[in-house]
C-alpha cells in the first residue's frame, strides 16, 4: 500500500500543478485528494485520511457554487468523510459529515430524482444509523 500512497501523492502533485495553469482541473485535484484520503484511511493513517479527504471536500464546495452536478460527487465525499471519521471514534465528526451526505442527496432528489445516487443515499442513512441509531 505504500506504493499506491507514493502513486496518490504523484497524482495529487500533477493535478495541483495543472490546476494552477487551468483552474477548470479543479475536480481532477479533488478526485486525486479523494483517493489519496482512501489510501491514507486503508493504512489507518486517520490524520493524513482527514486531511485529504477534508481538502476534496474543499474543492468540490467550490466548484458546487458553480456547477451544481457536483453536488452527488460531494455527497460521496461526505460520505466517505464520515467513514473515515468513525475509525479514529469521532462520532460527533462522524455524524456531521454523515448528515451533510443526506442533506446533499435529498436536495438532489428533490430536484431531480434521476440525479441523486441512490446507493450513496441509502449508505448515509445507514451510516448514521449505524452511528447513534436514528436521524436525529
Amino acid at each position: 500500500m505504500g506504493e499506491a500512497i507514493k502513486s496518490m501523492r504523484m497524482d495529487v502533485e500533477l493535478n495541483e500543478k495543472l490546476f494552477e495553469d487551468m483552474p477548470t482541473a479543479a475536480s481532477n485535484l479533488a478526485a486525486s485528494y479523494h483517493k489519496l484520503g482512501y489510501c491514507h484511511s486503508k493504512l489507518l493513517n486517520w490524520d493524513k485520511a482527514v486531511k485529504a479527504s477534508l481538502t476534496a471536500v474543499a474543492l468540490e464546495k467550490k466548484l458546487l457554487e458553480e456547477d451544481p452536478t457536483v453536488a452527488s460527487k460531494l455527497a460521496d465525499s461526505y460520505h466517505n468523510l464520515g467513514i473515515i471519521y468513525d475509525e479514529p471514534r469521532k462520532p460527533e465528526e462522524a455524524l456531521d459529515a454523515a448528515r451533510a451526505a443526506v442533506a446533499l442527496q435529498e436536495k438532489l432528489f428533490k430536484d431531480d430524482p434521476t440525479a441523486a445516487s441512490g446507493s450513496t443515499f441509502i449508505l448515509s442513512i445507514g451510516l448514521l444509523l449505524f452511528l447513534f441509531g436514528e436521524l436525529g
